[in-house]
């Protein structure tokens, strides 16, 4: 049930309603440029938080990306085959810390590209989070490698997906979503889904050309992935944690409802020769 929830419903992330928006001036982007100086002042030690004329700066210079490279960007072709790769925002710990040696992005699509085989393009889609804030050097690099298209960042992910022969991935949860629909999945950085079959990890940059072939002549194996996922639901329990500024759901009553619940159901629990807390 919940795999087949996944395939057939479209994903509501919850984080990408607010830093998924288009970079343009609105009545809500000002709203949330004037709540910046009461939550700069509340908390100094917050790293989230900017000063109000630093915030200015970089939605004013996220807007002027935006104008400059929205020209650029490409639309999926019809019956085109390719292999899908989500660009990571950043900085963040999903490059920074599981995946150190791809933090140059433009360089790791420049080696998928050239271990292509003959007849693939590679779709490279931007993090609608981060647009208008990558250095349009970095966009011209990109649009520069022959194989690759620049792919609109509000493109709809589902189709993207559904459409891709492979997904190849540094840590993004595109992955999982691919290997949830059976399709097979390269990853360069460490992913809690890692160990399912239907995975492929990279290994040094000589091995790509074989990875790819390998990979996309293997979907996905259909009860691997339900075993995995069986496996996980047995180790997790319901509710999600965040930052509340991007994550206001993360303060409703139902999940905090769910984090007791599970903090009750183990860490209350009495281990041998001990007796349970009170509470």
């Amino acid at each position: 049930m919940y795999i087949e929830s996944l395939r057939t419903k479209a994903q509501d992330i919850p984080y990408m309603r607010h830093m998924g928006r288009r970079p343009l001036i609105d009545v809500r982007q000002l709203r949330d440029l004037a709540a910046v100086w009461p939550r700069f002042h509340a908390d100094r030690m917050d790293y989230t938080a900017f000063s109000v004329p630093k915030a200015a700066k970089q939605r004013l210079s996220r807007i002027v990306r935006y104008q400059l490279t929205r020209s650029r960007w490409e639309h999926p072709v019809q019956g085109e085959k390719y292999v899908l790769f989500p660009l990571h925002y950043q900085p963040e710990a999903a490059t920074s810390v599981r995946a150190p040696f791809f933090m140059d992005q433009c360089a790791l699509v420049e080696n998928i590209a050239r271990a292509l085989p003959v007849g693939y393009r590679l779709y490279v889609k931007e993090h609608s989070a981060r647009i208008g804030s990558r250095p349009l050097r970095d966009i011209a690099r990109l649009r520069a490698i022959p194989s690759v298209r620049l792919i609109d960042p509000y493109a709809n992910t589902s189709a993207l997906l559904a459409n891709a022969q492979c997904v190849t991935a540094i840590t993004s949860t595109m992955g999982w979503e691919a290997l949830l629909l059976g399709i097979p999945v390269v990853v360069f950085g460490e992913v809690f889904y890692g160990h399912c079959d239907g995975v492929h990890v990279a290994g040094a940059p000589r091995d790509y050309p074989a990875l790819l072939r390998r990979a996309l002549s293997a979907p996905a194996p259909a009860r691997a992935v339900e075993e995995f996922v069986a496996a996980l639901l047995r180790v997790t329990f319901p509710g999600h944690i965040g930052h509340p500024y991007y994550l206001p759901d993360v303060l409703s009553d139902d999940n905090i409802e769910h984090i007791a619940d599970f903090l009750k159901t183990t860490c209350l629990q009495p281990a041998r020769g001990m007796t349970a807390l009170q509470p």
